[in-house]
């Protein structure tokens, strides 16, 4: 969903001789062939209060690493895009469980998470990438992501069957598009004049669905990047399912705001860098009946690079 919003009277200093009634068109525009690293990491900071009123902080990251290639460009000027996880960085730090893996080191661990992460490197999916950033028809990636799992036996065991319904829920075909779209998508289809606002709404989820809603601003152009600004609002999603864990329901239900920035490639419209900050505060709640409070803090940076064909 967009809704551009002109800014009237916006008046900005740009570089390269721009003046304030210059559309800027930053579409995507690649060729057959071209190939890039697209890198996420997301960190965030999860503290909650156990029934007992013991306080519980828990902090992780994972930097997933991607290698993109551009199979054919479609006739529509759509990209068919070829995805390989190809490297994961994570840690964790909490009372139950601490670990940091390198899979590109690590051969080994006793966690559950980095056992699957190791799986799943080397693995892939396919694409479709429209020029305004949208996806669509993603293919393979739960297939893969099942077949890693598959490749594990503690996985097998019945203890692990939240673990496993949380990492199928994370990898499906749906969310690893809402996954990149939420990269990609950042300008409306149509060219935006300097200082315009538009909103665009962005579905995540896995194990917790969430809807992100942001507002940017276009507000700096130059020869080396078109600098977006973004704030928005970001809550679970209240019409998604509750995760389902051995029979007993858990819904959590939070909401904050994030904000940050986007440069984009004026070559290629892809996101150089990348950095959203955000806070959110709510509650889970299991069987209905136990709540547990919880505050959390997250930060996201996305970057690309190209790499030689």
């Amino acid at each position: 969903m967009i809704r551009v919003q002109r800014a009237l009277g916006a008046l900005l200093l740009f570089a390269a001789g721009a003046s304030a009634q210059d559309a800027v068109d930053a579409r995507i525009r690649l060729a057959a062939g071209d190939a890039f690293e697209l890198r996420r990491v997301a960190a965030a900071e999860i503290k909650q209060t156990l029934p007992t009123g013991e306080a519980q902080t828990i902090r992780r990251e994972i930097d997933a690493r991607h290698d993109v290639e551009v199979v054919s460009v479609r006739e529509d000027g759509a990209f068919e895009i070829k995805v390989t996880w190809a490297r994961f960085v994570s840690s964790q730090e909490s009372t139950a469980s601490t670990y940091e893996f390198d899979t590109a080191q690590d051969k080994d661990s006793k966690e559950a998470v980095p056992q699957f992460l190791m799986a799943l490197a080397g693995r892939g999916f396919t694409a479709v990438l429209s020029p305004d950033g949208s996806v669509s028809e993603v293919k393979g990636a739960a297939e893969e992501a099942a077949a890693a799992i598959e490749t594990l036996p503690a996985m097998k065991l019945p203890a692990a069957a939240p673990a496993k319904a949380a990492l199928l829920s994370e990898y499906s075909n749906e969310q690893i598009g809402n996954q990149l779209e939420a990269v990609f998508r950042t300008l409306p289809p149509s060219p935006v004049e300097p200082g315009a606002t538009w909103t665009i709404e962005h579905r995540l989820g896995g194990s917790l669905p969430m809807v992100a809603t942001n507002t940017y601003t276009l507000s700096e152009v130059g020869d080396g990047a078109i600098v977006l600004s973004l704030e928005g609002a970001i809550a679970s999603n209240d019409a998604a399912p509750p995760v389902n864990v051995n029979g007993v329901p858990i819904r959590t239900s939070v909401a904050g705001s994030q904000k940050g920035t986007v440069e984009l490639s004026p070559a290629s419209g892809l996101p150089v860098k990348a950095t959203i900050e955000g806070a959110l505060t709510g509650e889970s709640v299991t069987g209905g009946q136990l709540v547990i409070p919880i505050e959390r803090t997250n930060k996201i940076t996305v970057t690309t690079t190209p790499k030689a064909k």
